[in-house]
């Protein structure tokens, strides 16, 4: 029996995952497979001050919170406790479920322990990068990328995407128009098609959520927009592309 204790920031994840060394397969009937849900309670806090992970000089320190210590003898000075903080569900977000993160934006620090059984676990490399062409970029700039990646290892582009507010509609040229996120949906699937080796990819989030650095009126309204359903779960137009390419892959 090995038991698995999951600490998870909310500005850094780890995936481990398992390749074969010169092919990268497409996953074939994930629902068959054996799997664990981690939906549920998931023991949490909030890290304003990032100190969970860095010192006062902002070097990463080998006794983070990620180690989920335990004090060992009465004078142990350890500052945080997993087992005694509140819980939330996850998948969730924190600003609707703690009143006082309703307006917080950083790090929340994640604990959940669970037991697995039967199973191997083997850590490979892999190229793992977010990118934002037609964002935070020329919006025309898609078609012409080329990526060059000089490692013999899976790629996965970790994030990807474009603002649209639900309903709102207009040329594919108006920024936040749904028409233009769509484009841009389109345009960057068929960039990151041409990538060699092209593993796996993952939009910038799937709803939209509420981010106080969003500040446009009529528009974002304290959201961040960048994703493919609305806060009140409004499909938007880019969401049936992403989902046709997902079906072809």
């Amino acid at each position: 029996m090995i038991r698995r204790v999951f600490i998870i920031s909310a500005m850094l994840m780890l995936a481990v995952c398992t390749w074969a060394a010169h092919e990268v397969a497409a996953p074939q009937n994930i629902f068959a497979r054996k799997c664990v849900s981690l939906n549920g309670d998931w023991h949490y806090f909030a890290d304003p001050q990032e100190q969970g992970y860095y010192d006062y000089w902002m070097h990463p320190v080998r006794w983070g919170y990620f180690r989920n210590a335990k004090p060992q003898r009465p004078s142990d000075l350890i500052e945080y406790d997993f087992d005694a903080s509140p819980t939330m569900q996850v998948p969730g977000d924190w600003n609707t479920q703690d009143e006082r993160l309703f307006m917080y934006e950083g790090s929340v620090w994640f604990c959940r322990e669970f037991q697995v059984s039967g199973f191997k676990f083997q850590v490979k490399a892999v190229v793992s990068f977010n990118q934002y062409v037609g964002w935070y970029r020329d919006v025309h700039d898609a078609p012409h990328m080329q990526w060059e990646i000089p490692y013999d290892k899976p790629v996965i582009v970790s994030e990807f995407g474009g603002g649209a507010k639900a309903g709102l509609h207009g040329d594919v040229d108006q920024r936040r128009s749904e028409e233009f996120q769509e484009r841009l949906y389109r345009e960057n699937l068929a960039m990151l098609e041409k990538i060699d080796g092209l593993a796996g990819t993952f939009p910038w989030v799937l709803k939209d959520f509420r981010k106080p650095r969003r500040l446009l009126p009529g528009i974002q309204d304290i959201f961040d927009r960048k994703v493919l359903y609305s806060d009140q779960g409004q499909r938007k137009k880019a969401s049936y592309i992403l989902q046709e390419w997902y079906q072809k892959r």
